[in-house]
């Protein structure tokens, strides 16, 4: 369940920020009795829901490892208490797994829409990364981004129009090629570890997902062993 909780927080996050981004269909996005004439009752309901579902879930866990570790050695009747809410997290996850499953599958993305909404300071740690790739260290380039970031705020001039000379008075050491940094795409790209954003990144964490769950635990073993 607890994988479950990102993508609603994002989406709900991302519709309350710029609502024409991800259009939340109808079916998904109000609840009986509400004013369907007013475009102000549009709300992702059902993702708001999933974020609560989550809290529910988890909460059952906490409950179930906490009565575990109070078990003396031989069998006694505290696991009375484990049976009830174990049976709601299951009805709780199965419930909540299949709405994230309409709702995933009738969601509308627009991505011309979502291009235009990129806001130059998201590459604030590109430029970070851009110095540390000229030998500096990275406890240094995080604040020479800051100072960038600053610089562009004082100015209103976007972090991505600020001339060559603005950089090279926050530090000698941007280089002419420092206007490649900001490159959503290469940007995206650059980030090709596991669980990074390229798209080598995203299709190998698809595979994963893909395959039974007995080819996915020897992933997570480590962290139990």
């Amino acid at each position: 369940m607890g994988g479950q909780i990102r993508k609603p927080e994002t989406t709900a996050m991302e519709i309350g920020r710029r609502s024409t981004c991800i259009p939340v269909p109808e079916a998904h996005s109000r609840d009986e009795g509400e004013d369907t004439e007013s475009p102000k009752s549009i709300t992702p309901s059902a993702k708001v829901m999933l974020l609560g579902k989550a809290g529910r879930s988890m909460g059952h866990v906490v409950g179930l490892m906490t009565t575990l570790k109070g078990l003396p050695s031989t069998y006694n009747k505290d696991l009375q208490e484990s049976v009830e809410p174990m049976l709601d997290h299951v009805k709780t996850v199965g419930d909540s797994i299949q709405i994230a499953e309409g709702v995933l599958a009738t969601l509308k993305i627009q991505p011309e829409k979502m291009r235009a909404a990129l806001d130059p300071f998201m590459l604030a740690t590109d430029l970070a990364d851009y110095l540390v790739r000229k030998g500096v260290p990275f406890r240094e380039t995080h604040h020479i981004s800051g100072r960038c970031v600053a610089l562009s705020q004082q100015t209103g001039i976007p972090m991505n129009e600020l001339s060559y000379e603005q950089f090279k008075g926050v530090d000698e050491r941007f280089g002419e090629d420092i206007k490649n940094v900001f490159n959503y795409d290469t940007s995206v790209e650059m980030r090709a570890a596991k669980g990074g954003t390229s798209p080598w990144s995203v299709l190998e964490q698809v595979k994963v997902l893909k395959r039974p769950p007995s080819h996915q635990w020897p992933l997570f073993s480590p962290l139990f062993s």
